[in-house]
């Protein structure tokens, strides 16, 4: 053997075997058989309802830990909803169904606008997509990719009432000769 062939067949037998105790090692017919690679990466979903700012309620947010038994939430009436997915297929679709079952897309928001939204440090370049609504009655929000269902809210939203004014007192003349009026003023925030 003057090339020294039986060193590099012995060196590859030695590779081979120490490879397939490794995290990415298999068997040896799996070099003769086609993988399927997947193209799109598990979709993160971040979903969240926020109140008007007059309110004074802070964000709900949908898809938290501690909200994902919650069968239904209570959110005052015009608050906003944002949904930003993040990987999957890119063919995400969202829909809000009111009470009657009328439902309305709500449609992505343009790519500039998605690209605003996105961190400044991104390690890789990735599929978001950013859906942003209004809340004007009871019903449901789904989050579709094609068949499959990826999230579903219900929301009852709590009407606004408009803030009742009442006199308290008669009108009266103050003593610099000012007029007086004593009011009360009720909201319901």
């Amino acid at each position: 053997d003057p090339w020294g062939l039986r060193a590099v067949a012995a060196l590859l037998l030695v590779t081979a075997f120490a490879f397939s105790f490794g995290p990415t090692g298999g068997r040896i017919a799996d070099g003769f058989s086609a993988h399927g690679t997947l193209d799109a990466m598990p979709p993160r979903i971040d979903a969240w309802v926020t109140p008007p700012a007059y309110t004074g309620k802070p964000p709900i947010f949908l898809t938290a830990d501690a909200n994902q038994a919650t069968p239904t939430f209570h959110v005052p009436e015009g608050s906003d909803v944002s949904l930003r997915v993040t990987g999957g297929s890119g063919e995400e679709t969202l829909a809000y169904a009111d009470q009657d079952g009328n439902a309305r897309a709500i449609d992505p928001a343009s790519p500039q606008a998605a690209a605003t939204a996105k961190p400044a440090a991104s390690p890789a370049p990735s599929k978001v997509r950013q859906f942003t609504g209004k809340l004007t009655g009871d019903g449901m929000l789904t989050l579709k990719s094609g068949d499959d269902q990826l999230g579903r809210w219900a929301f009852a939203v709590i009407p606004d009432k408009p803030p009742q004014i009442r006199f308290v007192g008669e009108p009266k003349r103050a003593a610099n000769g000012a007029f007086e009026l004593n009011y009360q003023i009720d909201d319901d925030y």
